[in-house]
């Protein structure tokens, strides 16, 4: 998957919109992210917790928004 659009709210909420039209809120309040065309993928993590890992092994926990 690659990250085509990211989105910061007013509230600073973060959205990244991938390529497959899934959509991902970031739900951590690391100040680390995603970059447009960022090569992305999902990990499945303890207790139903989802992490986007991205080329250079970076993660960030997810929510995912839409499918």
């Amino acid at each position: 998957m690659k990250v085509v659009k990211v989105v910061t709210t007013k509230r600073k909420k973060v959205y990244y919109y991938t390529d497959t039209g899934r959509v991902f809120r970031k739900n951590t309040d690391r100040t680390v992210t995603f970059r447009i065309n960022d090569q992305v993928k999902i990990e499945q993590g303890f207790l139903d917790a989802q992490f986007l890992i991205n080329q250079d092994g970076t993660k960030i926990k997810i929510k995912e928004i839409k499918r």
